[in-house]
């Protein structure tokens, strides 16, 4: 069905008309070929005329046969001639004004800024304006019409349309223009609403996890551990990150089982501590290909990586204090803070001549201090100490990489790790006042989980370490990275 239709009647006889019409269409030719002045250039008399000819020869004119009395048409022009009468039809309020259509192919702003009539609800009301107002000039009677839809729907009268038409007042009043509903709108009140629900006691928790995402970004505490939104994992060749991390730990933890303190270590010959560490290198890549095996060829790569890390992580540790291992990784452990459970794994305490405790967790790739603040990137170290706080004189990262290995470490007193200092405690005279700090700490923050507090509020460097753009407000870290530089 066309939106717009035309019916003209005439007064006049149709010869007449039909020559105005030819008249009027010349003059459009003439007119449009006056625009091309400045592509022609000057011609002679007989070659003007000749592009007259062919000009006229192109152009589509009246059919011959005569001007029929009635004219259908789904275009919206200016009629151009004077008509006994003109109907309208399709005038309500959704496609009179005609609805914004831009080029989809090209900007809309470009499009806007160029004037394309249909880009932008401003010259699409300035052109129905001026048309209608042509349509009631050019004819002696205008009728604009509107259909109902029908199915419970209703159909309203666009508000363009003259007011005093009775066929319309009696079917519907006319309703505002958007520019003035626009204008007397009354304006919007924001609601920041950043509390979900409290955490209930069907709801797990996903241990430290769950802690160091409340801390870095409450929101991201919320989504991560009650919405379960995490990233997919990308397929890799051979062992993925995680698996590699499983390794090491594995493989650590037999390597300690066997030896049990630092005088084995060092009595220990080479051969002794090659077989030890082939046995645990195969041991632990047994258990990570029980849930995925990547195939033989791999699993001999990195049968060889690990031999070759845990030799250099054994010469380390060699370099230490006596001590004896007092706990190794074993069966998952319950803290508890603001009510709610978390299950935690300890990877290992050590035990001193002295009694004094020394709190490890392995690290195969980057550790840095990260525990420190109000709001810790990382409150894993502080977890395990609030766990197993007796006579714990220092917790540290064992970084067991093969590019840097070490240990980063927050210690009471100096030289109980290689390479590290006694460091400051956050400003607390013992080790013990600092467990203290570190209790109100993560109470707090585990109390904001617990009650549903979720803002979206993250630390300086949060954002760099997220996944979920998709579905939080701040943009995307690699969009930030100049203002974390800073």
């Amino acid at each position: 069905m066309s939106r717009f239709v035309y019916l003209h009647g005439f007064a006049s006889s149709p010869g007449s008309r039909k020559a105005r019409f030819f008249a009027e269409r010349f003059r459009e030719l003439l007119a449009s070929l006056s625009v091309g002045d400045a592509v022609f250039g000057s011609h002679s008399r007989q070659s003007a005329q000749g592009i007259l000819a062919r000009a006229a020869r192109e152009t589509a004119f009246q059919v011959q046969t005569g001007v029929p009395a009635i004219w259908v048409s789904g275009q919206l022009l200016d009629p151009w001639l004077d008509y006994g009468g003109l109907w309208v039809s399709g005038c309500n309020d959704e496609q009179w004004p005609p609805p914004v259509a831009p080029v989809a192919l090209l900007p809309v702003g470009l499009q806007r800024q160029y004037g394309v009539i249909p880009s932008s609800a401003e010259s699409q009301l300035a052109l129905a304006v001026e048309l209608q107002k042509r349509w009631q000039t050019r004819a002696d009677q205008c009728v604009f019409s509107l259909y109902d839809l029908g199915e419970g729907s209703s159909t309203t009268p666009s508000p363009l349309l003259p007011k005093n038409l009775p066929d319309l007042q009696a079917t519907a009043a006319a309703q505002p223009h958007w520019v003035n509903m626009l204008e007397s709108a009354p304006g919007l009140e924001s609601l920041w609403d950043e509390m979900a629900p409290p955490h209930t006691e069907k709801e797990r928790t996903r241990g430290v996890a769950t802690l160091r995402a409340q801390s870095r970004c409450a929101f991201r505490g919320f989504a991560e551990t009650r919405l379960d939104l995490q990233p997919l994992e990308q397929p890799v060749p051979g062992f993925n990150e995680r698996e590699r991390g499983e390794l090491v730990h594995h493989a650590l933890q037999h390597v300690w089982t066997v030896l049990r303190d630092s005088s084995a270590l060092q009595a220990m010959r080479p051969d002794v501590e090659h077989r030890l560490i082939d046995e645990a290198a195969a041991n632990a890549i047994e258990l990570v290909c029980r849930r995925r095996d990547p195939g033989r060829r791999w699993r001999l790569r990195e049968r060889d990586r690990l031999q070759n890390l845990l030799g250099k992580w054994l010469q380390l540790e060699r370099m230490r204090a006596p001590f004896v291992v007092q706990a190794l990784e074993g069966s998952d452990q319950i803290a508890r803070f603001a009510g709610l459970e978390f299950r935690v794994r300890i990877d290992r305490i050590d035990r001193l001549p002295d009694g004094a405790r020394v709190l490890l967790d392995y690290k195969t790739g980057a550790a840095t201090v990260d525990w420190r603040g109000e709001r810790p990137d990382n409150p894993q170290l502080p977890v395990y100490a609030l766990l197993s706080p007796d006579a714990l004189v220092a917790v540290a990262y064992a970084k067991v990489n093969a590019a840097e290995p070490g240990f980063v470490a927050e210690s009471e007193r100096r030289e109980i790790l290689p390479r590290t200092r006694r460091s400051e405690l956050e400003g607390m005279a013992t080790f013990a006042d600092l467990v203290q700090v570190w209790s109100r700490r993560i109470e707090r923050i585990a109390a904001e989980f617990g009650a549903g507090y979720a803002q979206v509020a993250p630390t300086i460097k949060a954002c760099q370490s997220c996944k979920l753009q998709g579905l939080c407000r701040v943009p995307a870290a690699l969009e930030e990275t100049d203002e974390f530089d800073e």
